[in-house]
This record gives C-alpha cells, sequence and structure tokens, in this order.
C-alpha cells in the first residue's frame, strides 16, 4: 500500500524513527491517528511527496559505536566538533521531540498511567539538568581544551595568564568527576522498567520509550568519546602545555 494511503498512527506502529520525522514536519502522530498521510498532509497544507522524501532518507544518529573507532584517530578539532555537533542535535531536535511526546499524550494512551503522570513530572526536570550540563561542559571544559591548543599551536602567550589557566584547571580530575555522572537517565529507565514494551503495548508507549532508549544508547556512545578519546587526548596536550610553561619559566 503507497505511504499516502496508510494511517498515520499505522505508518508510525511500522516504524517509530518515523514518529521525530513527522513532528519535525508538522505532524504529530497522536493528533492524526484515523487520518491518511495524505489526509493529514492536506490539512496542514504539506506536500506528500516531499513528507514521504522525508520518511526515506535514512535519520540522524549519535549512538554509532563506530564513532569511537574512527575518532581515536581524528585531532582534537575533530573530536570537539562532533560532540559540539551531538549537543546541537541532542538540545535542538531530540530532547524537544521527548518533551513533546511525554507532556502531549495523555496518560490513559500509555500502557500504565502512573508511569505516564511520572514521566511528565520527571521528564523536563531531566532535560533541565541535562542542558545545564552540556552547557557546563562546553564553557569549561571545552573551552579549556581550546586554549590549551591554542598555547601548543602558538607558543606565544602571557605566560601568567596561562600558568594561572592551568593551575585552577585539571583534567584528570574534570576526567574522575565526569565518569562518575555518566548514567544521567537510570531514573528514567528505572522508572520505565527498562523501556519495557511488549506486543500489546500502545503504539505512543512503543514510541516514547523507543526514543527515550536509543537516546540513552546515544548518550553512552557519547560519554564513551569523551572518557575514551576526549580526555586521554587533552590530558595529553596538558602535559605537554606544562612542560612548555616550565621550560619558557626557566628560561625567563
Amino acid at each position: 500500500m503507497p505511504f499516502k494511503d496508510i494511517k498515520v498512527i499505522d505508518l508510525v506502529d511500522s516504524n517509530y524513527t518515523y514518529a521525530s520525522v513527522l513532528s519535525f514536519l508538522g505532524i504529530k502522530f497522536y493528533e492524526y491517528p484515523d487520518q491518511t498521510l495524505a489526509e493529514a498532509c492536506e490539512d496542514l497544507k504539506l506536500c506528500a511527496d516531499s513528507v514521504i522524501a522525508s520518511l526515506q532518507r535514512p535519520t540522524v544518529r549519535f549512538d554509532h559505536p563506530q564513532a569511537i573507532s574512527k575518532l581515536r584517530f581524528c585531532s582534537l578539532d575533530v573530536i570537539l566538533s562532533y560532540l559540539k555537533k551531538a549537543h546541537r542535535y541532542f538540545i535542538r531536535y531530540k530532547l524537544p521531540f521527548m518533551q513533546k511526546l511525554v507532556c502531549d499524550v495523555q496518560p490513559e494512551f500509555f500502557d500504565c498511567q502512573l508511569t505516564a503522570s511520572s514521566l511528565k513530572f520527571s521528564f523536563p526536570l531531566f532535560m533541565e539538568d541535562f542542558i545545564h550540563h552540556i552547557r557546563d561542559e562546553e564553557n569549561s571544559l571545552f573551552k579549556y581544551v581550546e586554549k590549551l591548543q591554542k598555547v601548543e599551536s602558538s607558543h606565544d602567550c602571557d605566560l601568567h595568564a596561562v600558568f594561572s589557566l592551568v593551575k585552577n584547571n585539571s583534567l584528570q580530575e574534570m576526567a574522575s568527576h565526569h565518569e562518575s555522572e555518566d548514567d544521567e537517565m537510570k531514573g528514567i529507565r528505572e522508572l520505565t522498567n527498562n523501556y519495557f514494551i511488549n506486543s500489546n503495548s500502545t503504539t505512543y508507549t512503543k514510541v516514547i520509550y523507543s526514543e527515550l532508549k536509543e537516546f540513552e544508547s546515544s548518550l553512552r556512545v557519547h560519554a564513551n568519546v569523551e572518557n575514551q578519546i576526549l580526555f586521554p587526548k587533552a590530558i595529553s596536550l596538558e602535559q605537554n602545555v606544562f612542560k612548555f610553561l616550565s621550560s619558557m619559566s626557566k628560561k625567563n
């Protein structure tokens, strides 16, 4: 059956990733459960062929373990760029979409109304804390690494300022602290019984739990990139900069 003639709810039930694509295009699947894709597009003044083309494109994902092996051989610039791109994707697309799902869909459409009500309360708090964590990471860790890169590449700097920079930061300490905070979604995972679904689960539950599970998978890969690649490379850079500063101080 052509995509146009399939009910929106059935389309999403066949592939849960369609929910986020449709949402980005303005079609919230839970608002058009009994309409075909063509009818929903007509109602929203969208081109059905363009929507179908978007559904058939590969979706953006940040949970591929291969990223770790590839990034091991990349420069710190590339690694930081990859991590920032993931941050932007999480903040601009993934988190807002999941929040809309959690907050818009009524509890009675879930497998468990109590879990749905609890998610409506806890997810916005998780989202706020997570975004704060990302902002703090970029403003402290990432900027510190970029400053170290600048010192290493230019060898022309205010020695007192850089000594103060290195003295007041410790990547080893940051790395240890970061590893202890990696399991951000523990509470949500426990609340949803490890995102448990079965053949009788509603489409709404399947979509939301699948999105949450995929997001946690992305976060695990993201954390591994930081812990296994970013920090070791940055610590090595920090040590080289410190050696350079020590040699310069002896000359003075």
